[in-house]
């Protein structure tokens, strides 16, 4: 996995790496609305990273 991580541009709820490939699937299931789904996903990215950019 190549940081930083984004939201799929064309699946809802789908994480993605800076190459491209998908790293995360939330509500693989659909049980939530597409705004649930899309709020979630953008709060993992913006967790993750922002993990990164903190120094060690």
């Amino acid at each position: 996995m190549k940081l930083p991580l984004r939201v799929s541009a064309t699946e809802i709820g789908s994480i993605v790496d800076a190459d491209g490939i998908e790293v995360c699937v939330v509500d693989v299931h659909r049980d939530r609305s597409d705004e649930e789904v899309s709020a979630i996903a953008s709060m993992i990215v913006d967790a993750v990273n922002a993990k990164q950019e903190q120094p060690r």
